[in-house]
């Protein structure tokens, strides 16, 4: 039995390590710091030979301590809480493994004790792993808009309810006076962390609301700063049409056919630079192109565009950005090493997806850049657009035809 409780221990070591690491600051460990772990570990399992519940109960808060100290760093406060969070997880775990025991006895009587015991520890680890697993999750849970992370927070009501049940399906309720005491705390206990949880799960909730909207009334301020200076820039040129108008005449009159020429050429010049201010119908992609005119001018680059949507949810407008100003760059940046003038942008909704392609000059790509695997080249940010791009169980697919010299970005977002 002395083994199976090395082993019992060795995994609870363990399992708070993984713990630790993920709630509080790593430090620098050397191989002394892991001898002390095994110190430990065998401490608390000579411990164990008395079956004294206090004696065993201090072995593991001096092993909390001691993996905490050798390993990580933080603030007490947040050591202290965690601490007692886990301590509540071994407890819990420890209520399951003895309700397993009783009503599961005559099915695991018929093996031999050490096969009984492993089989009780791999229950009753792989239950405090769990609840050590949601509770490092859950403290990492701030404006993560990951469905995901929503999920950690709707499953702790349904094991809550689990335990409550087990605690009182075992009887553990009416048993002996001191158990039935530390029952009935933990029960209140996991009222309040629900209660908590809840208040918590809310003000998530209400931290993605005002960030939508806030992202949303930035977006439509934007857009009619755009509109506006398209406005005010169409009525400048129309005031000045009929200067134009008489300048032009004035040379046809003289017959000063060169001046005439370098004249309409600065004019020419000037309605491009206008016309590169493009307008597309979607608020997104037109605020990405303003934040890029100065390159589009500079470099006459034309934006074709055939956009058929104006909405792209359930695509949050922040995602979007981060998508298509990454391929807007990419393809900036590739007129400009190919003196290519033209980057074509296609957006449509085919029943429950919604379709972005980018079409723009280029020369090469190294050959393994179609599976993603070089991020140098031309695909700057594309981890980025991958990541968000997954989050909607979509797909982001990069080409480049030979033949046309010209790179393709097809981005597919499940609308569904």
């Amino acid at each position: 039995m002395l083994i199976t409780n090395f082993i019992d221990n060795l995994l609870f070591a363990l399992i708070f390590y993984w713990y630790g690491k993920k709630l509080f600051t790593q430090v620098s460990s050397n191989k002394t710091d892991y001898v002390f772990l095994i110190a430990f570990v065998l401490l608390k399992t000579f411990a164990g030979i008395f079956h004294l519940t206090l004696v065993n109960f201090v072995f593991s808060i001096l092993t909390y301590i001691g993996i905490i100290y050798l390993f990580f760093h933080d603030t007490l406060k947040k050591e202290i809480f965690f601490i007692i969070l886990f301590l509540i997880s071994t407890f819990l775990a420890d209520i399951n493994s003895y309700v397993l025991i009783e009503i599961s006895y005559k099915f695991i009587s018929s093996y031999n004790d050490i096969l009984q015991s492993l089989l009780i520890i791999v229950y009753n680890k792989t239950i405090l792993g769990v609840l050590a697993y949601l509770i490092a999750k859950l403290s990492n849970v701030k404006r993560n808009d990951d469905k995901i992370h929503y999920g950690y927070f709707l499953s702790i009501p349904t094991i809550s309810v689990f335990i409550i049940y087990t605690m009182m399906q075992s009887n553990l309720f009416d048993m002996e006076p001191m158990l039935s005491i530390i029952c009935r705390i933990i029960s209140c206990i996991i009222v309040v962390l629900n209660v908590l949880i809840s208040i918590k799960f809310t003000h998530v909730m209400q931290s993605k609301d005002r960030q939508i909207k806030d992202e949303e009334q930035k977006s439509q301020e934007l857009h009619y700063m755009l509109l506006e200076e398209k406005v005010e820039s169409s009525k400048k040129f129309i005031h000045d049409f009929k200067k134009h108008i008489n300048m032009i005449n004035a040379y046809v009159y003289d017959e000063d056919w060169d001046k005439l020429k370098v004249y309409l050429n600065e004019l020419s010049t000037e309605i491009k630079k206008d016309e590169s201010f493009v307008l597309t119908g979607n608020k997104l992609i037109d605020l990405c192109l303003h934040a890029n005119k100065d390159a589009l001018t500079t470099n006459t680059i034309e934006i074709k565009h055939d956009i058929k949507i104006k909405d792209v949810s359930p695509v949050t407008e922040f995602d979007f950005n981060i998508v298509f100003s990454n391929i807007l760059d990419n393809a900036i940046e590739s007129c400009i090493r190919t003196n290519g003038h033209f980057i074509k942008i296609k957006l449509d909704k085919t029943n429950d997806l919604v379709v972005l392609k980018v079409i723009n000059p280029c020369l090469e790509v190294k050959e393994n850049f179609e599976t993603l695997k070089d991020e140098n080249e031309h695909g700057y940010g594309i981890s980025n657009i991958k990541k968000i791009v997954e989050k909607y169980d979509g797909s982001a697919t990069f080409k480049f035809d030979k033949e046309q010299s010209v790179f393709i970005s097809t981005i597919i977002f499940n609308n569904s």
